[in-house]
């Protein structure tokens, strides 16, 4: 047995002893409403009908449990993991995924003003168009007296975590138990510190505290060479918070192609429905600015990134009406995003794709 193959098998355990602890997780977030045989033959049909597989229907009772819509094409969650390592190997997520990178790896997009990042440890200073590397006493110095910028993780981050608001005064974090390097060695040698960006009054209407920003999925479609928009939702903080993301108490509201809110959007730790955000805005029909813009803009980007075939952006539209790209991310979180939409993420998509995953054809003609 090579080494590779031992890596695959490894790999394998890791994810299945990982959905397991996911499992039993949700399954006390909610009372467990018990399918029917007949859902679960539904199911099963639809999955063995249309792709020839068998499916673990414990995942359809969980979405079903949580947000009380039962569907047949939910992704079971296994299956999610099947697609996102297929699509987006694990391996080159690794390197790849890191925000430092960014400037290499889309430099053609617009990315966050930014003023210091550090990757493995190797710290940098954004100059002219470029960067220099500098020492940590450096950028201690260089932070004594900062503002109106974020701090977060360049690797390995999820749900806004680690995300927060720089104000340095005299040495002195503001809002921070603990002196700046303490801040900083949390981040264990792997961070970017950039300028706050602030929305367009489209999206800060909805809440003016956080930066609201959508995640658009893109897929390369290898028989078509084309890179093609699946789906997309915004993210819209709740009233004083920074963050938007839903799994940190933000709103996530589905967006039509066309660039519209859908009726309701819910957030995700706690799961709860909403018509409207905090400020009164009602979601259903809200246009969405430079919708198509922003498609078009990851699109383009994705063809800089071979390695991945599926993506999830998160992309916004700044005070200049200028597209922001954010972040990406190889391996959006789509199992629970499915309670977003009340419906697969792969929406339209889903048979294209799942036909592809399953027959394991992606680099055919």
């Amino acid at each position: 047995m090579n080494i590779e193959r031992i890596k695959k098998i490894v790999l394998s355990l890791m994810t299945k002893n990982s959905i397991r602890k996911y499992y039993n997780r949700l399954k006390k977030t909610a009372k467990i409403q018990k399918l029917t045989l007949t859902q679960k033959f539904e199911i099963q049909k639809y999955y063995q009908d249309n792709y020839g597989v068998k499916v673990n229907t414990k995942w359809h009772e969980i979405l079903y449990s949580i947000s009380g819509v039962f569907r047949v094409d939910y992704m079971p969650f296994d299956v999610y993991h099947h697609l996102i390592e297929s699509f987006s190997p694990f391996a080159f997520k690794k390197v790849q995924d890191d925000k430092v990178l960014y400037d290499w790896l889309l430099p053609n997009v617009r990315l966050p003003n930014r003023y210091y990042s550090s990757c493995n440890g190797v710290i940098y200073k954004y100059i002219d168009g470029g960067k220099i590397e500098i020492h940590f006493r450096n950028l201690l110095s260089a932070l004594a007296n900062i503002d109106n910028c974020i701090i977060k993780p360049s690797k390995d981050s999820s749900a806004g975590i680690g995300v927060r608001g720089l104000q340095v005064s005299d040495g002195v974090v503001v809002d921070y138990d603990g002196s700046l390097e303490k801040l900083l060695k949390s981040y264990r040698g792997n961070f970017v510190i950039e300028e706050k960006v602030v929305c367009c009054d489209n999206l800060r209407n909805l809440n003016p505290s956080s930066c609201n920003t959508l995640r658009i999925h893109t897929w390369r479609n290898r028989r078509e060479n084309k890179i093609e928009f699946v789906s997309a939702f915004l993210r819209v903080g709740r009233k004083g918070s920074l963050i938007d993301n839903g799994f940190a108490g933000g709103i996530a509201i589905p967006i039509g192609e066309n660039g519209t809110l859908s009726n309701s959007g819910c957030t995700l730790k706690t799961y709860h429905r909403y018509e409207q955000s905090d400020t009164g805005i009602t979601f259903k029909g809200y246009k969405i600015q430079q919708f198509e813009e922003m498609v078009e803009v990851v699109c383009k980007a994705h063809h800089n990134l071979p390695h991945f075939d599926f993506i999830g952006w998160d992309v916004t539209v700044n005070n200049n009406n200028e597209v922001v790209v954010i972040e990406f991310n190889p391996d959006p979180d789509m199992r629970l995003d499915q309670l977003i939409f009340l419906d697969n993420c792969l929406l339209s998509k889903q048979e294209q794709i799942y036909k592809v995953l399953f027959n394991h054809d992606k680099d055919s003609d």
